[in-house]
């Protein structure tokens, strides 16, 4: 048999698609899903094994920006939100994919039927419910039972379940008339497979701790936030140890043997014997004490703790520092402690590096906890830590000398965030960077603050030569994912430096291997120009995200006010052309709109100015040798999607046609028909293509070919290209997929 033959029969066998389904998003099997019905049968029910209901997803899109860049590449699950939506159509959709469900979350209360997914929702591994329940409301009662329900048919194979704001009522307090006590503590008392449990704003009276217990003896990750203990109804440690299934076995056994000695009673057995991960944020007011010899002293395996409390918070550090001192935690490598630099001394932070069993992976001490770092300190951390750390958190810690060792010195390092480090620091050192696997960094990289025009050229060469410097140093950190130039401390900046430009002159150039590089977030003060826009968008192939306020704030004259504005808002709009966005700055919906207002009169009416303005000589060149047959690809991913899947195509709809049933296509030409499919909001495709590429760009959209109708071409004229001295004829696809 022929190779080829048999691996083209190997793709269609299931157990090998199953394989290759389980690296892919849910974009991409869906992708799958349309190529035949035998690979519709294996990967369209991965296409509905994660499902969002309530909200749209955390990174949402920008509509008037046409940004889906930030997005796509993520997609690994689906949203189904009300909005435009008949809640029993909706609820009517995900009961016919419930056998495929895996992963359920809802992010809002919606209808009381919400739950009510059907006796064929029996194989959910993970759920996730954000509340808080509607006591106030008629259907409270359906709204329990439901939930309820869900939870209970699903306990056999329910390995994750996080609950977030269920029980804001005071479980002290007697119940208003009609609804139900329902606790998911004692839903979960039934389930065997549960590992790991997340604990948000929740109540947890006396009665239900021995469920919780039982609950938690099989946990391996816990969670709790701001959750309240009732220990009113918790009996006495003694009592406890006395009334143990081990006490009670060697008193019955003493007494068939009365002339011997009866032995003590055996310890009582941990509440916690497989736990690895736990997170505690915001403790209770009252009984500290007694929550911390409840929780953490009881956890003989755990690997991670994560201790998170406001800086007024009864808490006493001793406790946890003592746990750590006595060995109770012989396999702890990752620390974070977020409290208040006057509940944790330098002495309790020497016992931490003296006395951990294992060397620590991640070290983390936030808001304060660590104000200063000492030689003493530094020196133990180094010699013991410094292999095998992952992450550490030098935000409060003055000194750039010991940022600058620890990039130098932890090989294994993924995470660091830190105040500054400056490019005079870096350059005397003369250490290269050791850390090559870091994923995510954190801190203002500075250089010397910019000079005036007339400043002497050699002032200007040293300044570059500093950003070279720091840019050599990150070109070296090709795993890297996401960088930050600011610092956590916005008060500590320095009045002679000021943060790295991202600019080709200053080094920008020597990044080009940073392919994985996802998010950028820029500080104040950045002088970026178009040339270093275009070389971003053409180098950092997998950058999704640029944060921050401004891409360029030259200090323009007052005549030039609206130019450097309209300059601003150019850089923006060409990042959200190639599908980067930019979150959490100025340029948001409206922007243009502000600025007309401020400005007044005169100003462009049309974005369309922005781009048909001349473009300098030595740009043409630049953009001409980096991207002679550039793809834009700008898209609008709607809020909802109600049908995912099709036999062999997708089926493409004008956008009146949204919201409503698509009926089925009829077969025609041998084409294949299409099932009934609800459309909520299309989702809208623009290419922008050279004519001699336009063939290879239909390939890359996947353009069905059986309905070649649907399609609308239409020929447009580039005036970007006509004013660079080209005449090509730009064609445009516009097309309206569902996803």
């Amino acid at each position: 048999m022929h190779p080829c033959s048999f691996t083209s029969q190997a793709l269609f066998l299931p157990e090998v698609l199953f394989r290759i389904g389980c690296y892919l998003d849910a974009d991409h099997a869906l992708s799958c899903s349309q190529v035949c019905s035998t690979w519709y049968l294996n990967f369209v029910p991965l296409v509905w094994a994660n499902l969002h209901i309530g909200q749209p997803k955390p990174h949402a899109i920008d509509r008037k920006k046409k940004q889906r860049g930030e997005l796509e590449p993520r997609i690994r699950s689906i949203d189904l939100v009300s909005e435009g939506c008949n809640p029993a159509d909706r609820l009517a959709i995900i009961r016919s994919k419930a056998s495929w469900l895996r992963s359920l979350t809802f992010h809002e209360n919606l209808s009381p039927q919400q739950f009510a997914l059907g006796k064929e929702c029996t194989q959910l591994q993970a759920i996730s419910i954000t509340g808080p329940f509607p006591f106030n409301d008629d259907y409270t009662r359906d709204y329990f039972d439901s939930c309820k329900a869900l939870i209970k048919q699903n306990r056999s194979r329910l390995t994750s379940l996080r609950v977030d704001r269920m029980q804001l009522i005071n479980v002290f307090e007697k119940l208003p008339q009609g609804v139900p006590r329902w606790s998911p503590i004692l839903s979960c008392a039934g389930h065997s497979n549960l590992t790991e449990l997340h604990l948000i704003y929740c109540n947890i009276p006396g009665r239900q701790l021995k469920p919780f217990w039982k609950i938690c003896e099989r946990l391996e990750k816990l969670t709790l936030d701001n959750v309240t203990f009732d220990y009113s109804r918790l009996p006495p440690q003694e009592q406890i140890q006395n009334n143990s299934k081990a006490a009670r076995a060697a008193r019955k056994k003493a007494a068939r043997r009365p002339n011997k000695k009866t032995p003590p009673p055996p310890p009582p057995p941990k509440r916690f014997p497989n736990l690895r991960e736990l997170t505690v944020k915001e403790l209770p007011c009252g009984g500290p004490e007694r929550f911390l010899k409840l929780i953490i002293a009881d956890c003989p395996r755990l690997e991670s703790l994560d201790w998170n409390t406001h800086m007024y918070s009864p808490v006493h550090v001793e406790h946890i520092i003592s746990h750590i001192v006595d060995g109770t935690w012989p396999f702890l490598d990752r620390i974070r402690l977020d409290l208040c630099f006057f509940h944790f001394s330098q002495d309790q932070f020497v016992s931490i590096l003296q006395h951990t069993r294992k060397p620590l992976k991640v070290l983390s001490f936030n808001h304060g906890s660590l104000p200063f770092l000492t030689e003493r300190n530094f020196s133990i951390m180094k010699e013991r830590h410094f292999p095998t750390l992952q992450e550490i958190d030098l935000s409060y810690i003055k000194g750039e000398c010991w940022v600058q060792d620890v990039l130098a010195s932890c090989p294994s390092l993924e995470i660091i965030s830190g105040i500054r480090l400056s490019a005079v620091t870096v350059m005397e050192d003369k250490r290269p960077w050791a850390c090559l696997g870091l994923k995510r960094l954190h801190m203002s990289l500075e250089i010397s603050k910019g000079l005036p025009e007339d400043a002497p050229e050699a002032i200007r060469e040293k300044r570059q030569q500093e950003g070279r410097a720091l840019c050599a140093q990150l070109a070296t950190l090709r795993t890297l994912r996401s960088i930050s130039l600011t610092t956590a401390q916005p008060c500590s900046s320095v009045p002679d430096k000021e943060p790295l430009p991202l600019r080709l002159e200053m080094g920008l150039g020597l990044l080009a291997g940073q392919t994985q590089l996802e998010s950028i977030n820029l500080s104040k003060g950045q002088d970026m120009d178009r040339n270093d826009i275009f070389w971003i968008v053409e180098n950092f192939t997998s950058l999704r995200m640029i944060s921050g306020e401004r891409l360029n704030s030259r200090k323009e004259e007052p005549k030039a006010f609206k130019d450097k504005y309209l300059w601003d808002y150019e850089l923006a709009m060409i990042l959200n052309r190639h599908g980067i966005a930019t979150p959490s700055s100025i340029y948001k919906d409206g922007y243009l709109d502000d600025v007309r207002h401020l400005l007044g009169k005169g100003w462009p009416e049309t974005d369309d100015l922005l781009y048909v303005e001349e473009e300098p000589a030595a740009l043409e060149e630049s953009v001409q040798a980096t991207a002679p047959e550039e793809i834009i690809q700008t898209a609008v991913l709607e809020d909802a999607v109600q049908a995912l899947e099709t036999e062999d195509t997708i089926q493409i709809v004008d956008s009146e046609e949204a919201g409503r049933v698509v009926e089925p296509v009829e077969a025609d030409q041998g084409v294949e028909p299409m099932e009934a499919v609800q459309v909520v909001e299309p989702l809208a495709t623009t290419v922008v293509v050279p004519e001699e590429t336009f063939q290879a760009v239909v390939s890359d959209v996947a353009v069905p070919t059986a309905v070649p109708e649907e399609v609308a071409l239409m020929v447009e004229h580039d005036e970007r290209n006509q004013t660079a001295g080209t005449e090509e004829v730009a064609q445009t696809i516009q097309l309206e997929e569902i996803v």
